[in-house]
């Protein structure tokens, strides 16, 4: 046997998986090959950490949580503030140019017309409903994990979510605030709500 031959045959003799003739002829080589011999005790001791090594177990819940918390995390709406930094950064990271500077011009009147008429700005950002009917999905979805985690039970109230299915319940874009509190109502046996924003003309 040769030495590339062993070395192939290195793997499957240290799991058993070798016929008793072809782990005999092993052995033979490996007793008369110092650097086989080393290969194979660099493989054994590797096996041996493997086996010491133990595997904690997920906690129950984990993924239904963090799902959780991304959906609510995309579903939160990107403030006024938070766009102008970026456009900021941006700006800041190119030479100056007359456009440039128009552009920042223009974001500062933006930001002006934010601190003097914010509920103008919320109006138009939010008007059409979509950000209240994510957010009412994302509190849907966070009720079904605790449901799916409590026998098939809804719990009294939506800040039972929080911080393990929710990391935080969700404002309303209308009225800036958490408006789906008021309007949660869970059945007397806990089985079934009922969700809406109480916002909501």
């Amino acid at each position: 046997m040769t030495c590339n031959e062993c070395q192939q045959e290195l793997p499957a003799r240290a799991l058993g998986g070798l016929p008793e003739n072809e782990a005999s002829q092993l052995d033979e080589h490996l007793a008369g090959c110092a650097d086989c011999r080393q290969e194979w005790d660099l493989l054994s001791h590797g096996l041996t950490l493997m086996n010491v090594w133990q595997i904690e177990a997920v906690p129950s819940g984990l993924s239904s949580r963090t799902m959780a918390s991304i959906e609510a995390e995309a579903a939160r709406p990107t403030s006024l503030w938070a766009r102008i930094d970026r456009a900021l950064h941006r700006f800041a990271s190119h030479r100056p140019t007359p456009l440039t500077g128009l552009a920042t011009g223009c974001v500062t009147l933006l930001l002006l017309g934010h601190v003097l008429s914010p509920n103008l700005f919320r109006g138009r950002s939010s008007g059409d409903g979509s950000g209240c009917q994510r957010n009412l999905k994302v509190v849907t979805q966070a009720l079904e994990s605790y449901s799916r985690e409590h026998k098939g039970l809804f719990p009294d109230r939506l800040e039972a979510l929080r911080p393990d299915y929710l990391r935080e319940l969700p404002d309303c874009p209308d009225s800036g605030h958490n408006s789906y509190s008021q309007g949660y109502q869970v059945s007397p046996d806990h089985r079934s709500y009922t969700l809406l924003c109480s916002e909501t003309p």
